[in-house]
């Protein structure tokens, strides 16, 4: 067997490691050949890291002060079937990933595929498959239907070009276009402690392989009666590319998972809330990211919760003035803001008596409008190591301070009145732990500790008809 082959080149900063797997030189040193024709020959690319978790704060007006607490990623690999004629032993050839076929998870299926019983559940991948950990704890896959384009020889310039293997998607398109985008496939989610708040949370990373690799989550048939299983959506891929010094990325997962209503649900399903997952990378480092998660407010209204990661450039200082311009330095830190955006501004009471423990006799009102329809609020809580869900809270701002919802209600006589309310969020994903919501519930906090009293300021209300 061959040794591991070191490629480093100063030029384009290309540094690998590839590991052969059956292969050996040839006794003329220009080829590596199969060692045992009976079985696969294999080439690992190992990557240095791709991804830097970096300490994320909520609050733009104060940046932190350096250091910044940061976390590396480890190492990723690309895994190939090399041909049966072997590879030519030169960088260009050893380079040249084209015609070489990817090693993937079983999981790694291309978009559309749908739910078999020989599709196994998601798991990490094997040590002979491919597994790239971006963003940082979690790892991804491409599919069977993308290839890796790499640069085969460095490009002398005055700045010089940094080496780089980009996925693409192995179909034709025109001359002078772009391909169309690629898809991967979250295969797994590292766990354990968190050490500092980063973009995305551990619940975030596992429900996005939940989403994306989980083909036999199962869900109320939509064509008919009886259960059928969740066809998995991949995240969209504009961008991914695997330098030496981090991935440069574009990713976009975007899934319809069921909101069944609580009365529905059966044993095994699983209530999973999340919608939307952006995140934008530049050499491993994060500079947009963001999650939508589906909810309910306490009043019955469809909400989500937006949570948005950006780089925000602090701190710039010109540290030379050239005749063709200045030249600078900045810091740019990782700021989340997080908002509530209320999807179904009007809630109709009528015909939900029986929700209510007293026929809807506590609730005097037909309908409610929410004329407040977007808030920024304070982070929510996180799930905790084991859970399955992110509890439910009370919205308060930014700042922990009592944050209030104009709204209109109509009584049972047909009459409106205008008022404000303190709200509680419930995420989708927590919508049937009723024990935990009312316990929330009856506990807001001290801000908004008579959040059960609504004041209407002198206005009557019918309250039976």
């Amino acid at each position: 067997m061959a040794d591991r082959i070191t490629l480093v080149r100063a030029a384009d900063l290309l540094s690998l490691e590839l590991e052969p797997v059956n292969l050996a030189v040839s006794p003329e040193a220009t080829r590596l050949i199969r060692v045992d024709d009976a079985d696969e020959a294999l080439i690992i690319v190992h990557f240095p890291p791709q991804a830097i978790a970096e300490h994320t704060t909520l609050d733009p007006t104060v940046p932190p002060d350096p250091p910044i607490r940061t976390a590396l990623a480890g190492p990723s690999r690309l895994v190939f079937r090399v041909p049966e004629a072997g590879v030519e032993l030169t960088a260009q050839a050893l380079l040249d990933w084209r015609t070489w076929e990817p090693v993937l998870a079983p999981t790694a299926l291309p978009r559309g595929t749908r739910p078999a019983p020989e599709i196994p559940p998601p798991a990490p991948a094997a040590e002979q498959q491919t597994a790239i950990e971006f963003p940082w704890r979690l790892v991804i896959s491409a599919d069977a239907e993308s290839r890796w384009d790499t640069d085969l020889g460095s490009t002398v310039s005055s700045y010089g070009q940094l080496w780089s293997a980009q996925l693409n998607r192995d179909v034709e398109h025109p001359p002078g276009t772009a391909p169309p985008p690629s898809d991967v496939r979250a295969l797994s989610a590292f766990t354990g402690p968190e050490p500092f708040p980063t973009p995305l949370g551990p619940g975030d990373r596992a429900d996005v392989v939940q989403l994306s690799s989980n083909f036999h989550l199962p869900i109320p048939n939509p064509d008919g009666p009886g259960r059928t299983e969740f066809v998995p959506a991949p995240v969209l891929t504009r961008r991914l590319e695997l330098t030496t010094l981090g991935a440069n990325a574009d990713l976009e997962g975007r899934w319809e998972y069921p909101l069944v209503p609580v009365g529905d649900q059966f044993p095994g399903f699983q209530a999973i809330d999340l919608q939307q997952w952006q995140h934008t990378a530049g050499l491993g480092r994060d500079t947009f990211v963001r999650t939508v998660r589906v909810g309910f407010l306490c009043t019955g209204n469809k909400a989500v919760v937006i949570e948005t990661t950006q780089r925000i450039p602090s701190h710039i200082n010109v540290v030379a003035e050239l005749p063709e311009g200045a030249l600078f330095t900045g810091r740019g830190y990782l700021v989340k803001t997080v908002n509530v955006v209320v999807l179904q501004p009007r809630m109709d009471y009528a015909g939900l008596h029986d929700v209510f423990a007293h026929d809807g006799r506590e609730l005097p009102l037909r309908s409610l409008t929410l004329t407040t329809t977007s808030a920024r609020i304070q982070q929510l809580p996180k799930r905790h190591p084991g859970q399955r869900f992110d509890p439910p809270a009370w919205l308060m701002t930014p700042e922990g301070g009592r944050l209030m919802f104009q709204a209109v209600g109509t009584d049972v006589a047909g009459k409106t009145d205008e008022f404000s309310l303190p709200l509680m969020f419930v995420p989708y994903g927590a919508i049937a732990q009723h024990s935990t919501i009312r316990q929330v519930f009856d506990n807001p906090p001290a801000p908004i500790s008579d959040a059960h009293r609504i004041d209407l300021r002198g206005q009557s209300i019918t309250i039976a008809s």
